[in-house]
């Protein structure tokens, strides 16, 4: 009889003569590639360009710098910032101690040049952000710099803390700290600097996304990585 009545309650089992659920624990949230995120843009999923300039998490738009919107593609993301000599601006402002993250999805960079596809800048030697084919070496920021070759044209990379990523996984070597001065808002698709858009991407910027400290953990960033 207890075997006939188990067949018909999927997931129970019998245990020391009772008939019980196979596991009471209920299913946490799902991870999504944003999930902790303080703000993340999914540009090339995003119905329109409208849409693309609405954040994930808590709705933040996109302030357009330098006259006007850039190209946007279903599918590929953003692009024109080189072109048109525009940004879209986060209104993130980072702390400036190693403690923050970003990840950028993107396409299509030229080789060679000294752009960067999101970033912030003092005018001095301080730097958050990253460009994946200056010196055709990615350059990874956050107060230092880091320089890792080779080059990356199209792919997914991230900044944590110390630490470069390169499609999920570490790149060798350790940010290093500098002097840690004040840096303005993150600004997709060059840097944010005081007079205006410091060098702005040929690239496409598919998704970027913006993560409070702590900074993530190299499994964080897989995990995440994996799922853009």
């Amino acid at each position: 009889m207890f075997k006939s009545i188990r067949s018909r309650l999927p997931g129970w089992k019998m245990r020391r003569g009772l008939l019980t659920p196979g596991d009471m624990t209920p299913a946490g949230p799902a991870l999504l590639w944003y999930t902790g995120a303080l703000e993340a843009w999914d540009a090339e999923g995003a119905a329109n360009y409208a849409a693309s300039r609405v954040g994930l998490v808590l709705g933040t738009v996109l302030a357009e710098i330098g006259g006007g919107p850039v190209n946007w593609l279903g599918g590929t993301g953003w692009s024109g910032f080189l072109a048109l000599t525009r940004a879209l601006d986060t209104g993130i402002v980072p702390v400036n101690d190693q403690s923050y993250s970003a990840i950028v999805k993107f396409t299509a960079a030229a080789t060679g040049t000294a752009e960067y596809l999101f970033g912030c800048y003092d005018a001095g030697a301080s730097v958050f952000g990253i460009s994946p084919t200056r010196t055709n070496s990615v350059n990874y920021h956050s107060d230092g710099q880091l320089v890792v070759a080779p080059e990356l044209l199209a792919g997914i990379l991230a900044v944590a803390g110390t630490t470069g990523y390169r499609n999920g996984a570490p790149d060798p070597g350790v940010i290093p700290f500098t002097t840690a001065p004040a840096i303005p808002s993150i600004y997709i698709g060059g840097l944010h600097w005081g007079p205006g858009i410091l060098m702005p991407t040929s690239a496409a910027v598919a998704k970027f996304g913006v993560w409070a400290p702590p900074a993530l953990t190299p499994a964080e960033v897989a995990a995440r990585v994996a799922l853009m």
